[in-house]
C-alpha cells in the first residue's frame, strides 16, 4: 500500500518484453475498484534481471522499497526509502563489489528480534554474471538508519530463493533457502537462527537440490509448524514442485510431488477462498523457453478456526515514538502462542489505518515478519525509553516501535497462525483481529514555539512572510501537529485591529511544521501599515480532559468535547501560550505621484516622490505607451537619511521639448526592486 489508501498497489521490475531491451521500474496505483495506473515518481533505478520488495525499513508506517538488480551504470541493490512525496532516496547495500547482483533473491525479515526489518540478498556478484562471485549476504537493519552486513555461515547461492519463517517456534526467524550454491551444487537448506549472530545448518533436512528455485513457507496441515513449498529444477534437468511437511526438529518428509511440475517461475500460500486454509499459486516454465503454465491449487481441507486474539493492548506515545503492547491470545496453549505472528494497524481515526495500514501477504511479508518481544527490545541500545524504564513494558509480552506521527491513535492487533489464513480478512471481522485500542493525549502541550521572524522592517511589495519554528514546544504523547497564528495591523495614527486569527492547519493532518520543525505563513497588507505576528502550537486533538478543563469562562455556548469547533478556538486547552509578538513589519509606497494629470506641459508639472530607507542607486524613467525611453528623470546614488525624496517633471523629453499628448510611465528602480505608474499629458 504505497499511498497508505487501504489499496493494495504494484511494482513491476524487469526488462520489458518489447525486444528493446530497455529496463524498467513501474509503480502502479491501485485505486479501489480494478484499475492500476502508473504513476511517475523518481529515484527508483532502471534494472534488469531484478528482484524487489516492500518493506518499512524505518518504521514510519510508509511502505519503502528493497530491491536487487543487474545493472552496473545504476548500482541498483538498495533499500529505496520513501520519502512520502514520490520520490526515494537510496540507502545501498556495502559490500558488493560491482554495486549489482544478478541471478539473485531477496528476502527481508527481522533476524535479531529488535523490531527493524533485515534483508537477505544472494546471487552472483560478478560484473558479466558468469558465477565467478557467488555469496549471500545478511544486512542488519541498525535502527532504520544504516546497514551491516553480518558475517553468517558461508552458503552462497545464485539461481534462487529465499524465505524467512519460525520453523521450530523458539520466537526467532529461520531460513529456507534453495538454488545453486559456489561449488556448483543444487541445494535447499534450513538454516536455524541460534539466537545469536550465526546461522547453523541443520544437515539433517535431506530436502531437494534445486536450481531456478522458489520457496514459499505456509502451515499446511494444521500442526502449528511451517512447512515448505519450493519448485525449480532438480540435478536431472526435471521440473519439480514439492512440498514437505515439517514433523519438528528441523525434520522434514515429502508429502506431495503431483502438482504441475514447474520451473524458473515463484511459488506462492495464501488463502483464496477465505476458508483460513493456505491455498497455493504456481507459474513458471514447463519446457525451458517453450511453454509455461500457471496454476490455483485450493486446499481442500474443512474450515479452519479464526486464530485467537491477543489481550492486554497497551499504547503510549513518546518523543515521537508510538509503543503498543499486547499479550499473548487467551485460551490457547504456550506451544500454540510460540507460533503465531501479528499484523498490526494504526490510524487517526476510529477503524481506519492511515498511518500504519494492514500489511498482508505471503509468504511472511508486512508488519509480522517480527517476533520481538519485549525482551528482546529491552538493555539493547535501541529503545532507551524502554531500557531506563521510561516506558514500562514489563506487563507485556508484545512490543512494536512506530515512528509515527499524528493526532490521536486508534490501533488493533491481528493473530497470525502459521496457516497464514485470514490474513487478508477486514478488520472488525474474524480473522483474528482483537478490539481497537485508543492512544488520547491526556495532557495540554507545554512550552511555546519561537517569536515569528518577518523580512525586517519594511517592504515595498504587500505579501508579507512570517516564520517560525517549534522553540521550546513540545507535548511527549501525540508530538506539536498545528499552529493557531493572529496578524496584527497597525496604521499610521497607532491603532491597531486583529486581521488574522485562524488555526492554520485546517483543523485536522495539515501538518504545518516542515522536517527541520520551522513553518511559515504568507499575509497581504496594505501600503503605510505595520503588521505584526504571534502563533500557539498544538498538538494532536480531542483530548481526554475533564469537561470542566474546557469550558471557557466567557462564553456559555461551549457543550463539552463533542463541540468540535470550541476546540480550534485559541483558548482550547489543545494549544500553547501564545508566543511574543513580532518586531513589525511595513508596507512602504515605494513610488507615489502628485498631480498626475499634466494639463499644460512646460510650465506644469507632476510630483513624482519616492521612499528610501537605505541609501544607494535610483533610477526614475519615463516611456511612452509604445515603451520608448522619453525621458531620465533620475540616475544616480542618493543619500537619503530615511526621508521622502521627490523630483517633477514637466511633460519634456531629454531634449527638452514638450513631449505630445498621450498616457506616459514612470518606472523607478531603486532598492532591489522596481515600481511602475502612470502620468497624463494633455495639450
Amino acid at each position: 500500500d504505497y499511498d497508505n489508501d487501504g489499496y493494495i498497489d504494484l511494482l513491476v521490475v524487469g526488462q520489458s518484453n518489447t525486444g528493446t531491451g530497455i529496463d524498467n521500474t513501474k509503480l502502479y496505483i491501485n485505486d479501489g475498484s480494478g484499475n492500476f495506473t502508473k504513476k511517475s515518481v523518481s529515484g527508483l533505478p532502471m534494472t534488469d534481471d531484478a528482484v524487489a520488495e516492500w518493506i518499512d525499513f524505518n518504521n514510519d508506517g510508509i511502505m519503502d522499497i528493497a530491491m536487487i538488480g543487474k545493472q552496473i551504470s545504476e548500482k541498483p541493490c538498495g533499500v529505496y526509502i520513501n520519502n512520502n512525496d514520490d520520490s526515494f532516496t537510496v540507502k545501498s547495500f556495502p559490500s558488493l563489489p560491482y554495486g549489482q547482483i544478478q541471478k539473485g533473491c531477496l528476502a527481508s525479515g527481522d533476524y535479531n528480534n529488535d523490531g527493524y526489518i533485515d534483508i537477505l540478498v544472494a546471487g552472483d556478484l560478478s560484473s558479466d554474471g558468469g558465477g565467478g562471485i557467488v555469496e549471500t549476504h545478511l544486512y542488519e537493519n541498525v535502527g532504520g538508519s544504516t546497514f551491516t552486513d553480518v558475517v553468517i555461515s558461508t552458503f552462497g547461492i545464485r539461481r534462487g530463493d529465499a524465505a524467512w519463517g519460525d520453523m521450530d517456534n523458539d520466537g526467532d526467524l529461520d531460513l529456507v533457502i534453495s538454488g545453486v550454491d559456489d561449488s556448483g551444487s543444487r541445494i535447499t537448506d534450513v538454516y536455524e537462527n541460534s539466537g545469536s549472530l550465526n546461522y547453523n545448518l541443520n544437515k539433517s533436512t535431506g530436502l531437494a537440490g534445486l536450481e531456478y528455485a522458489s520457496v514459499a513457507l505456509a502451515d499446511i496441515n494444521k500442526d502449528y509448524l511451517m512447512d515448505i513449498a519450493v519448485m525449480g529444477k532438480a540435478a536431472d534437468s526435471s521440473q519439480k514442485t514439492l512440498i514437505y511437511e515439517n514433523n519438528g526438529n528441523f525434520k522434514f518428509n515429502l508429502t506431495d510431488d503431483l502438482l504441475t511440475q514447474l520451473e524458473d517461475g515463484s511459488i506462492s500460500f495464501g488463502d483464496y477462498s477465505g476458508d483460513g486454509n493456505p491455498d497455493i499459486y504456481i507459474h513458471g516454465e514447463i519446457t525451458p523457453g517453450a511453454s509455461y503454465n500457471t496454476r490455483l491449487y485450493e486446499n481442500d481441507s474443512s474450515n479452519k478456526t479464526s486464530p485467537a486474539a491477543v489481550s492486554g493492548l497497551s499504547s503510549t506515545y513518546l518523543d515521537g515514538k508510538l509503543y503498543l503492547m499486547w499479550n499473548d491470545p487467551g485460551g490457547v496453549t504456550k506451544a500454540t502462542a510460540a507460533s503465531y505472528y501479528y499484523n498490526f494497524r494504526v490510524g487517526t481515526v476510529e477503524g481506519q489505518d492511515n498511518l500504519v495500514p494492514a500489511r498482508y501477504g505471503s509468504p511472511l511479508l508486512g508488519n509480522y515478519i517480527t517476533k520481538a518481544t519485549s525482551s528482546s527490545l529491552k538493555g539493547r541500545g535501541i529503545y532507551p525509553n524502554i531500557d531506563d524504564g521510561t516506558v514500562d513494558v514489563s506487563a507485556h509480552k508484545h512490543v512494536r516501535v512506530m515512528n509515527v506521527k499524528g493526532s490521536n491513535y486508534y490501533w488493533a492487533v491481528q493473530s497470525i497462525d502459521p496457516a497464514l489464513g485470514y490474513t487478508w480478512a477486514v478488520f472488525g471481522s474474524t480473522g483474528g483481529w482483537s478490539s481497537e485500542e485508543i492512544f488520547k493525549d491526556t495532557s495540554s502541550p507545554a512550552g511555546l514555539p519561537s517569536v515569528p521572524a518577518d523580512e525586517g522592517e519594511y517592504k515595498y511589495t504587500k505579501k508579507l512572510a512570517f516564520s517560525w519554528n517549534k522553540g521550546t514546544a513540545r507535548d511527549p504523547q501525540t508530538d506539536i501537529y498545528g499552529c493557531y497564528v493572529e496578524v496584527k495591523e497597525e496604521d499610521s495614527s497607532g491603532n491597531t485591529i486583529v486581521v488574522v486569527s485562524s488555526d492554520i492547519s485546517n483543523k485536522h493532518n495539515v501538518m504545518v511544521w516542515d522536517n527541520s520543525g520551522s513553518a511559515s505563513y504568507s499575509y497581504g497588507g496594505e501600503l503605510n501599515k505595520t503588521y505584526y505576528m504571534r502563533v500557539k502550537a498544538r498538538h494532536g486533538y480531542m483530548l481526554n480532559l475533564p469537561e470542566e478543563v474546557y469550558k471557557d469562562t466567557t462564553t456559555t455556548s461551549y457543550s463539552g468535547e463533542a463541540d468540535k469547533d470550541w476546540l480550534w478556538e485559541p483558548y482550547s486547552p489543545h494549544y500553547t501560550g501564545w508566543s511574543e509578538w513580532s518586531d513589525g513589519i511595513s508596507i512602504i509606497e515605494l513610488l507615489s505621484i502628485n498631480n498626475n494629470l499634466i494639463r499644460n506641459p512646460g510650465s506644469e508639472y507632476a510630483e513624482i516622490n519616492y521612499n528610501l530607507k537605505k541609501d544607494g542607486n535610483v533610477k526614475i524613467r519615463i516611456f511612452n505607451i509604445m515603451g520608448e525611453l522619453v525621458k531620465t528623470v533620475l540616475d544616480d546614488y542618493i543619500s537619503v537619511a530615511g526621508t521622502t525624496k521627490q523630483e517633477k517633471w514637466y511633460g519634456k523629453n531629454d531634449g527638452g521639448k514638450v513631449v505630445a499628448s498621450g498616457l506616459y510611465y514612470v518606472n523607478i528602480q531603486a532598492a532591489g526592486t522596481e515600481e511602475t505608474k502612470k502620468i497624463v499629458v494633455v495639450k
